[in-house]
This record gives C-alpha cells, sequence and structure tokens, in this order.
C-alpha cells in the first residue's frame, strides 16, 4: 500500500515551456490531438508529441514497453518541463509497476490529466508531488469540454491560491474541514483497492467523479472504496460530475445519485459537497491535487492553497 508524503509543487510553467504530450492508456484520435496541440501552441506554449504517441494496440496507444517508453522520456527529459496526457480510457494502472519512480524524481514535472490517469496522479501524490487533474489534449479540441480562461490560468500561474463556490445546496453533510486534496476517478480507484498502488487518504479531502454509471454501480464502487479502508482518516469530500445513462434515468425504481451518496458517505462523519465542476461532464475546471483544500461544506465552497514550490 502506498504511504503519503509531505506534498511539494513543480515549478511555474511560463509561456515557452515544453510540455510532452504522451498517451499512457487507450488510442487517440490524430485529429483531435493535433486540434489540442494548436491550441497549447496559440498560448505560447511548445508541445512535443511522445515517439509513440500515435501508435495503436487494439484498444490501446501502443504496446506497453511502448507507453513506457513515452512516459520515461517525459518523466525524464531535462528540456521537459510538464507531462500532458493526450487521453485516458484505461491501462495506466499497468504501467505503475514499470517506471523508474528514482530517476524521475531527480527532476520533477507537472502531471496533466483525468479519468484514467487518476492511477498515475495516485502514485504522483505518493512520492510528494502535486498535480492537475484537468482536460486532456484532446479535449481542447472541444471548447464546451472545459474553461478557456481556467486552463490558461493553470498554465500561466500553477501556484497561485484558487477557489470554487457551487453552493450552499450543494452540501449533502455540512462542516468544515481542510487537507490536501486527493482522489479523481471512481472506478479507476475502486481498482487500486487491495493493490500496492492504493491511496493512503488519511488526513486528506477527496475528490471523486465518475461517468456513464447507474446509481447501484456507484454504491456498489463506493461500498469497494470505503471497505477496502481507503476513506480512514479523511477530512472531507468533494464531489465532481457523475452522469448517469439514459435508461437508469427512465427507470423509477432507480435510487438517486443523491440518496448513494447520502447512504455511503454521511455515515463518515465528514463534510461532503457536491457539485465541483470538474471531470467529464461539460466546462470542467482544473483542480490542483495536492494542494490544501478549505472546504466550508456550509457555505457551499472551497478554496486551494498552493505548497512550497520546488526548487529547479
Amino acid at each position: 500500500m502506498s504511504r503519503a508524503r509531505a506534498i511539494r509543487a513543480p515549478a511555474a510553467l511560463p509561456p515557452g515551456s515544453r510540455l510532452a504530450v504522451v498517451a499512457p492508456a487507450s488510442a487517440v484520435d490524430r485529429q483531435r490531438v493535433e486540434a489540442g496541440f494548436e491550441r497549447l501552441e496559440a498560448w505560447g506554449y511548445r508541445p512535443v508529441a511522445g515517439r509513440h504517441l500515435f501508435r495503436r494496440r487494439g484498444d490501446l496507444a501502443g504496446s506497453r514497453e511502448q507507453r513506457l517508453e513515452d512516459l520515461h522520456w517525459a518523466l525524464t527529459d531535462p528540456t521537459i518541463d510538464a507531462l500532458w496526457c493526450a487521453r485516458g480510457g484505461w491501462s495506466s494502472a499497468t504501467l505503475l509497476d514499470g517506471i523508474d519512480w528514482r530517476c524521475w524524481l531527480r527532476r520533477p514535472r507537472w502531471l496533466i490529466g483525468f479519468s484514467d490517469i487518476t492511477a498515475l496522479h495516485s502514485a504522483w501524490h505518493a512520492r510528494g508531488l502535486c498535480s492537475w487533474h484537468a482536460p486532456m489534449v484532446a479535449d481542447l479540441a472541444f471548447s464546451e469540454r472545459y474553461l478557456v480562461g481556467d486552463l490558461r490560468a493553470m498554465l500561466a500561474d500553477p501556484l497561485r491560491e484558487r477557489r470554487l463556490c457551487p453552493g450552499p445546496r450543494r452540501a449533502l453533510v455540512g462542516g468544515q474541514a481542510s487537507g490536501p486534496l486527493a482522489g479523481g476517478n471512481l472506478t479507476v480507484l475502486a481498482s487500486l483497492a487491495g493493490t500496492r498502488w492504493q491511496p493512503e487518504w488519511r488526513g486528506r479531502i477527496v475528490f471523486l467523479e465518475e461517468v456513464g454509471e447507474a446509481p447501484y454501480r456507484v454504491d456498489r464502487l463506493l461500498w469497494q472504496v470505503a471497505a477496502s479502508g481507503m476513506f480512514e482518516g479523511v477530512r472531507g469530500v468533494l464531489l465532481g460530475h457523475f452522469s448517469v445513462p439514459r435508461p437508469v434515468k427512465e427507470r423509477r425504481s432507480s435510487r438517486s445519485l443523491r440518496e448513494v451518496f447520502r447512504e455511503r458517505l454521511a455515515p463518515l462523519g465528514v463534510p461532503v459537497l457536491g457539485g465541483i465542476p470538474a471531470g467529464h461532464g461539460r466546462r470542467a475546471r482544473a483542480l490542483p491535487l495536492g494542494f490544501t483544500a478549505c472546504l466550508d461544506a456550509g457555505r457551499g465552497e472551497v478554496r486551494f492553497t498552493p505548497p512550497r514550490r520546488d526548487a529547479r
């Protein structure tokens, strides 16, 4: 089981920074990724494609060896300032045992992505670094998927304080709490339960999001996470985008997601705030994983403050 350390932040990303773009999981759509490159270049950054970025092996972005090669390049090349994933899907977790973390820690850099990239985020935090839960490079081709100003602010000043205010009506359980922000996609986190990569959330504020899962499946995933002990010692929970398949929306006998959240999360005895605009939905915001999250569920707001910056 991984154990959390004190968190620190990599260096800032001024215009001209070189952003490695890799695909550690599912195969990518070249047209969408190239459109994402154009957007990053228009913002003044220099995206650099991994050697195997457009490879395909069935549903995956190349073989495990090819994906690991690109990941190691992005983590160790001294000219690279951040690593931005092209797409999620599935298979990032299968790379964790193959990463040479000692080489990477010589010059840490930002990791940017979400969904299946949650497995990499979790491993980042176990080694004491912040990262960004943010849309993929392929998402940049679709303006409705994110807020341009939010992503540009993330890149221009990744170490500034941030604030989200979904409102008091979004509170499932009131109260105040603070702690480093952790979490990500619920399915990926549940898949880490019981493995050596199971995250340590004691003292953390945990963010969760999911896409296309019926309430009973979300219930099952939350039960698995709780039964594994991952929720032990958490200080608060933030809930992002959760979408339900249409047939389930029309099935009157189904419990609502809000009922499931109350049944599974209220017994934790910590503040729970929903409505966080992050995940697979529209106009997703970037969340600074590893920053200290100061949660006031009663007022419906959360503030994120950065840890110390890592010196280059």
